[in-house]
């Protein structure tokens, strides 16, 4: 890996828009809805008893491109492993919105040569009308063949 063209990478803010089509497709792919009798499923999938977002939908939202496979990175990107995500919310998800996201890589943990790196970033999640905060985002990714580079930052 190339830590000095990753430690430099600066991501535009990502604007994009969701409607409450997305919202209720969402929660259909964690399967909500399987069960039309189940009233604590129901707001997120049938327009007529809410509608509501599911809150982990807020880690698809707003995402930077593959920025891993420019070669400048120098980064073997066949050979990520997504290793862990989370999220904090400031308040509901609406169901449909536009959002404004900001992403920042905040560490690099070199585990040796051999042994990879984990990259750490943190994901800022702004609701683009108001400019009211959302949600806060973090995931690390295992880069198994990028150790022996070199860190920065702290990790989570």
């Amino acid at each position: 890996m190339n830590l000095d063209y990753v430690r430099g990478l600066q991501f535009a803010p990502i604007v994009q828009h969701y409607n409450t089509r997305d919202s209720a497709l969402y929660a259909l792919s964690l399967g909500m809805g399987q069960d039309p009798l189940d009233e604590d499923e129901l707001p997120y999938v049938y327009e007529g008893r809410g509608p509501l977002a599911v809150p982990s939908q807020c880690v698809t939202l707003g995402w930077p491109p593959f920025w891993h496979k420019a070669p400048e990175t120098g980064i073997a990107w066949r050979r990520i492993l997504h290793g862990e995500q989370s999220f904090s919310l400031v308040r509901p998800l609406a169901v449909e919105g536009r959002i404004r996201a900001e992403h920042r890589i905040v560490a690099v943990d070199d585990k040796g040569a051999e042994r990879g790196a984990i990259v750490h970033t943190e994901h800022d999640l702004i609701d683009e009308a108001t400019g009211a905060p959302l949600a806060s985002l973090r995931s690390t990714e295992f880069l198994r063949d990028d150790g022996g580079c070199g860190g920065f930052g702290t990790p989570f």
